[in-house]
């Protein structure tokens, strides 16, 4: 391995913001963490709810209507023989077992499946991020 010459070295530092040489840094980070489902993995965890033979695209997604409180249900989205189908989650301590998905609806046939909520984020008061 060759060794850097010291003018590229302190080019490099000055480039990446660091405290060497005076150089400045100016990046803001936002560091949060959310122990209860990113650190427990909870929702991190890929599983296996349907296994049907004809079951085509599927979306789920985590809804939250009150910011303030704990995440509400899991909402996923189906296809199964060109049709889309709704399902919930209530309990989402047991989001991987099928049992605990509750059908919703028939949506109609389709080809793909998506799940978007109509909303905004809102930053928890007084909480530093």
């Amino acid at each position: 391995m060759r060794t850097l010459p010291s003018n590229m070295q302190a080019r490099l530092d000055t480039a990446m913001q660091t405290l060497y040489a005076n150089a400045d840094p100016r990046l803001e980070l936002i560091i949060s963490r959310q122990q209860r489902w990113i650190g427990a993995g909870a929702l991190l965890t890929p599983a296996t709810i349907r296994t049907e033979e004809s079951l085509g695209p599927i979306d789920v997604a985590v809804r939250r209507e009150d910011p303030t409180k704990h995440l509400d249900h899991l909402v996923m989205a189906y296809i199964e023989d060109g049709v889309a189908h709704t399902a919930l989650c209530y309990d989402i301590e047991f989001a991987t077992d099928p049992d605990y998905w509750f059908y919703q609806a028939e949506i109609g046939p389709a080809d793909d499946v998506a799940i978007e909520f109509d909303g905004y984020w809102v930053r928890r008061a007084g909480r530093r991020r």
